[in-house]
């Protein structure tokens, strides 16, 4: 696969249990080192942002785990809107539903309680290859 890295980002609220955050994220990145930042909200609340840095063949890995996992209608969804979550730098950017992932389901998801990732490849013209390779996935093509 063309992923050069991968980056992943979920919020752990006052109100959740960390150790469940974490055991969603593993569910879609698998061992990757975690690091943790610690905040406070406005009124006091708080929040850990907890964030994954993967590079080379493991970042290829998940991202086609993470592809090949989502259901077909969420391919489709997600070639429907590809341009649309097209970043800087190359990138490709999905949300995750942060509850589905705790049950090892990948499912897009449009809410604010979700897994943030970001696909990064070499070139633009790297991106247009990974729609293509969401379509195989989606026809049953993919290698």
């Amino acid at each position: 696969m063309l992923i050069k890295a991968i980056d992943a980002r979920v919020f752990v609220h006052a109100t959740e249990d960390e150790n469940k955050v974490k055991y969603a994220l593993r569910n879609i990145i698998g061992d990757a080192h975690l690091i943790e930042e610690h905040y406070e909200g406005y009124y006091g609340n708080k929040i850990i942002i907890i964030s994954a840095y993967i590079e080379g063949k493991e970042a290829s890995k998940i991202a086609e785990s993470i592809i090949e996992r989502l259901p077909k209608p969420d391919k489709d969804l997600l070639i429907k809107t590809f341009s649309e979550r097209m970043g800087k730098g190359n990138s490709l950017h999905i949300r995750l539903s942060k509850q589905m992932a705790y049950l090892n389901k990948i499912i897009l998801s449009n809410s604010d309680d979700v897994i943030k990732i970001v696909f990064k490849v070499d070139k633009r013209k790297g991106l247009i290859e990974l729609k293509n390779i969401i379509k195989n996935y989606m026809t049953g093509q993919a290698n």
